[in-house]
This record gives structure tokens, C-alpha cells and sequence, in this order.
């Protein structure tokens, strides 16, 4: 996680002074591998932390938590970024870009006072065959591949979502502050739905909230199919990507109860390596669907949801009743 942090810290220090695609794709690079870092790792030392104290089956309730934080600012910051760079003037971005690096020197300071999780077991022993456990963790148990390609391939169309709402918003003749107000509206639900999270999970079960979101999803992608109202299409696409949030915490609460501790943060990195091969084909397919029109992209993503829904289906006591990761 330090590492994550230098890295965000090295790629704004690098922004500051790119001119050219180059080392703006640099920039993008040393970005990219600041989230590599987090990926998983966050999880990991949140459960285990969770899991020292006794409290492991509040890790919904924690982990909507520590995501909903993170929303919060979503929901203001891009129009303060906005205003202080109305102009396009490079003075003003100069500003936002000291900004990220000293928000970067905060996060720093606050990442550097975290203090490991007990564990058991010795993990410096153990880091030698890290990887190769936690490859061997993830074949042990089918689960994982199937929860892992569930999450990943509704992430992907609700980033697809994301990606294509605001020109379809546009063509459609709604205005720059209507599409702010979309994005204000659709931050403030999702850091609700994070916040609350923990209560939905108790009140209706992990499986309901999952294959339910699920269902919602392809209700709105059928709607962007068929409805070509524009405050249908505003409402539809706005609950694809707020129902996909849903889906993320009570997933990492069911699959860090099946993996052991010592290589927790290895093999929640490794499942997530799955989304990174599943974007190349299916974001290739879509830019070349995109040219003939958000129809045939949508049509596209209904039939991955559809196809999640019926072939990987989400059960209770799949994600609630098994605890694997005991040491």
C-alpha cells in the first residue's frame, strides 16, 4: 500500500511535467500500477484486521464502509475541479495537479501509520511459495473462479455504461449541468448504497443482493433497448452503474472467507488479474459495436448480464456458510 501511494505521488510529479503522448502515457502507467498495488490489499488488511478482533462477518458492513468514504468526495470534487479549470487554462490545471500531489503526501502520512494485522502464521516465512499458494488456493475451489468471473464481467459493462453516458446523454440534447447533476445524483446513491450496505445484507441475504442487482441491470439495459425517452435512458443508465456497487463488498466478503491468510492479499490480486484479460476482448468488441451505434453496444452488455445470471448464478450458502481461510 506504501508502495501504491509513491507511485500515485511519482505519476502527479510526472503529470506536472508531461508534454507529449509519451510521457503522458508514462503517467498513465505509474497510475496504473498504483492500483495494482491496492488491488486486493486493501481487502485483505481490512479482513484480517477484522478477522483479529472477531468481527470477520461484519466485513460487508466495514468494507461498504471504507468504499462509501471514497464516494463521498465523487460527489463534489469533480465541480470544484471544473470551476478552477473553466478556463482550460494550463495555470489552472497546474493547481489541480499540485492538489493530487499533495493530497498524495496526506494519503502518505496516513498509509504509513497503518499497523499490520496479527497473523498466526509467520508471513515473511511463507513469502517464498506466496504465489504459488494462493494459485493453489483458487483451484481448490471453484467458487472463486465463478465469483470472480461474475463480478468481473458485470464491472466491465457497468464501466461500459460509464464510458458511453455522457455523448448518448449528449446526443440525445440534455445539457453540461443536467449531466452534472447525473453524476452528482448518481455518487450521492452509490455512497448510500455503500453506506447501508451492511443492513441490506443482513435484511435481505448476500445471494439476493448480488443475482438482485443482477436483475435490475438487465431490466435497465432492456429499457435502454426498447425506450428511447431521454429521462428513461437518464434513469436507466444511472441504475446500472449504482447497482453495480452493490455487488463488490458482499463479494469480497464471501471470497475472503474461503483463503488463507498468509496469501489473502496474493490471491484476491491474482482473481482480479481475470478482469484484466476479460477487458481486452470484450472492450475490443464493444469499440468496434460502438460504430454502429450505443443499440448494438447495450444489446451487447444485456447479453453478458443475461449470460452471468443463468450460468453463474450466486447462492447462499456459497458465500455465507463456508470458511476455508482459517488459520
Amino acid at each position: 500500500m506504501i508502495l501504491g501511494v509513491l507511485l500515485v505521488l511519482f505519476s502527479g510529479i510526472m503529470n506536472w511535467f508531461a508534454f507529449g503522448f509519451w510521457q503522458f502515457a508514462f503517467q498513465f502507467i505509474l497510475t496504473a500500477a498504483s492500483f495494482s498495488m491496492f488491488s486486493g490489499t486493501e481487502e485483505a488488511m481490512l479482513y484480517d484486521t477484522l478477522k483479529e478482533l472477531k468481527r470477520e462477518e461484519e466485513m460487508t458492513h466495514f468494507n461498504g464502509r471504507m468504499s462509501g468514504t471514497k464516494h463521498i468526495f465523487k460527489i463534489f470534487i469533480p465541480a470544484i475541479g471544473a470551476f478552477v479549470a473553466k478556463d482550460l487554462l494550463e495555470s489552472q490545471f497546474r493547481i489541480l495537479i499540485g492538489v493530487n500531489i499533495l493530497v498524495g503526501l496526506i494519503a502518505f502520512y496516513f498509509v504509513a501509520r497503518l499497523v499490520e494485522p496479527r497473523h498466526v502464521k509467520s508471513v515473511e516465512k511463507l513469502e517464498k511459495g506466496i504465489f504459488k499458494d494462493s494459485l493453489n488456493a483458487i483451484k481448490a475451489d471453484s467458487f472463486l473462479i465463478r465469483a470472480a468471473l461474475n463480478s468481473s464481467l458485470v464491472f466491465i459493462v457497468n464501466f461500459i455504461t460509464w464510458r458511453l453516458y455522457q455523448p448518448i446523454l449528449v446526443n440525445y440534447g440534455v445539457s453540461v449541468l443536467w449531466i452534472g447533476i447525473f453524476y452528482i445524483l448518481m455518487q450521492g446513491a452509490i455512497f448510500t448504497n455503500y453506506w447501508y450496505l451492511g443492513y441490506l445484507e443482513k435484511r435481505f441475504g448476500s445471494a439476493w443482493i448480488i443475482n438482485g442487482s443482477l436483475v435490475g441491470i438487465i431490466l435497465s439495459f432492456l429499457a435502454l433497448i426498447f425506450l428511447h425517452t431521454v429521462w428513461i435512458l437518464y434513469i436507466a443508465m444511472m441504475l446500472v452503474m449504482i447497482l453495480d456497487t452493490l455487488r463488490a463488498p458482499v463479494f469480497s466478503h464471501g471470497i475472503n472467507k474461503r483463503i488463507p491468510s498468509h496469501s489473502r492479499a496474493t490471491t484476491l490480486s491474482n482473481l482480479n488479474v481475470i478482469r484484466g484479460f476479460l477487458n481486452v476482448p470484450i472492450l475490443l468488441i464493444t469499440a468496434w459495436l460502438s460504430t454502429d451505434s450505443s443499440q448494438s453496444v447495450f444489446i451487447f452488455c444485456l447479453i453478458i448480464s443475461v449470460a452471468v445470471l443463468i450460468a453463474l448464478p450466486m447462492r447462499e450458502r456459497e458465500l455465507k456458510n463456508v470458511t476455508i481461510g482459517v488459520e
